[in-house]
């Protein structure tokens, strides 16, 4: 009697490790990260906490905006937005039946353009004396698709190209 009692004991321990062990879960997780530089004479008192921008975009966390003589100055100098070659590609479009034999060609016709701003970031600190300047650069590419004559696809991004252009311009100006 006390044989098996043992041996139901010992059968219930190990049941009862293996019913609460513990699993390790080895799969990869990413994460994102981001770094930030600190100053290497940071500006400790508040009262110097202050900066002046020439753009109403810039915010600095930290830091209060005064119209003029702050210890950071920003100026932002947008150079504008250029438009490089356009190109309208012709595409050709083919319907086979089962054994390949083509039925039907058809031709579209793409606009494709590529747009290009830079601008220029410009950073005083009048309490160290220290400057810096960046130039900062978006590219983006643009295709207009499916038109059905190459007439349409010129007379579409001729009646348009403003229009385009303003949109990548704004869009550029806001990434930088």
């Amino acid at each position: 009697m006390k044989k098996t009692l043992s041996l139901l004991v010992i059968i219930c321990c190990l049941t009862a490790t293996k019913i609460l062990a513990q699993r390790a879960n080895l799969d990869r997780e990413y994460f994102k990260t981001s770094y930030v530089d600190l100053p290497k004479i940071p500006i400790v008192d508040d009262s110097k906490r202050t900066f002046t921008s020439s753009s109403r975009n810039i915010f600095l966390e930290g830091f209060s905006r005064v119209a003029k003589n702050g210890t950071l100055d920003f100026r932002f100098n947008f150079h504008g937005t250029e438009i490089g070659e356009v190109d309208i590609k012709k595409n050709k479009h083919e319907d086979k039946d089962k054994e390949g034999n083509v039925l039907k060609t058809t031709y579209t016709y793409d606009v494709i353009c590529s747009y290009s701003s830079s601008a220029t970031v410009s950073i005083s600190n009048s309490d160290s004396g220290e400057n810096s300047s960046f130039t900062l650069t978006e590219d983006d590419n643009y295709a207009s698709t499916g038109h059905k004559t190459y007439s349409k696809a010129s007379a579409f991004y001729n009646n348009n190209r403003y229009s385009i252009r303003d949109k990548y311009r704004n869009k550029h100006r806001n990434s930088m």
